[in-house]
């Protein structure tokens, strides 16, 4: 996450690309990494199975509200990394642990959050906050008054990312949490359906743009679709196996390894770092069983 998002800031900055084909080409990029992931993992026979239940229809329609979400998530994570830095996008992201944790309560069957769970999510996105003072002031100062209507729009893209994300998330996670098993078809399902999703914010001519949009394609950007690939597989299965509101506890953490990356630890920084963890530890220890 950290690396994926520093990267994008990098190649917006340097080359002219659309947000939307990326978005297209990294849902693509799903179908022949989940199957060197089942052949690698011992699993090549349950590949055609997996690969013959993408099209059930019913199956496909019940993932059209979080493929939506999800194919609005990628688009408008360009959107604001073409204006924001890289922290600034993951610490606005990090707002998406209170929709999540809004949604898990009203979405998923018998969820209910511990007192200490509710309070760790002020906690994580203060601390989440105090990470990014330092850069935003360096920011603001930088941008002046002609660069804020930019700036602004990419904290909107941002914030409402964070919205749909954690609507999608816990959508997803109650689709396939009663059934394990089911978890490659329903990801590459849901890959299939973004990607359609996806294909309607292309620019005039959708498809047959491709080529052309494909040739302003670098290595770096081509790393970017590798790594959000790997990244939505690795994120699906987080939701399948722990829960959503832990994989914005792993953004968080991300973060943190954004600002040391690119240069920006401090007393403030150190503050928040300590509050991110300090969030997690609320989150996950039960002090009722010791």
């Amino acid at each position: 996450s950290a690396g994926v998002s520093l990267l994008t800031r990098y190649m917006c900055q340097r080359v002219q690309y659309n947000g939307a084909a990326v978005s297209l080409m990294q849902e693509l990029f799903k179908f022949p990494l989940a199957f060197i992931i089942l052949v690698l993992a011992g699993r090549g026979n349950t590949v055609g199975s997996v690969f013959k239940r993408i099209g059930a229809p019913r199956e496909l329609l019940q993932l059209c509200v979080p493929a939506g979400c999800f194919a609005a998530q990628n688009v408008l994570f360009f959107v604001a990394h073409e204006r924001i830095p890289a922290i600034v996008y993951l610490v606005l992201s990090q707002t998406k642990s209170v929709f999540t944790a809004l949604f898990s309560v009203l979405l998923l069957p018998g969820k209910r959050l511990r007192l200490l769970q509710w309070l760790s999510q002020p906690v994580l996105v203060s601390g989440a906050v105090l990470v990014l003072l330092p850069q935003m002031s360096a920011t603001s100062a930088a941008n002046g008054a002609a660069g804020m209507t930019s700036f602004l729009v990419g904290v909107f893209a941002a914030l409402l990312s964070a919205l749909v994300s954690g609507f999608a998330n816990v959508f997803f996670e109650r689709l396939v949490k009663s059934n394990d098993k089911a978890f490659w078809p329903r990801q590459l399902q849901l890959a299939a359906a973004t990607a359609i999703f996806t294909m309607f914010a292309l620019p005039r001519g959708g498809l047959t743009q491709m080529p052309k949009l494909l040739e302003a394609f670098t290595p770096g950007i081509w790393t970017i679709v590798l790594l959000k690939s790997i990244g939505g597989l690795l994120i699906g299965g987080t939701i399948v196996y722990t829960s959503a509101i832990t994989k914005n506890f792993a953004t968080a953490t991300a973060i943190a390894v954004t600002a040391l990356l690119a240069g920006h630890p401090g007393g403030t920084f150190n503050l928040g770092l300590a509050m991110v963890f300090f969030s997690m530890f609320l989150y996950n220890y039960n002090f009722s069983n010791t």
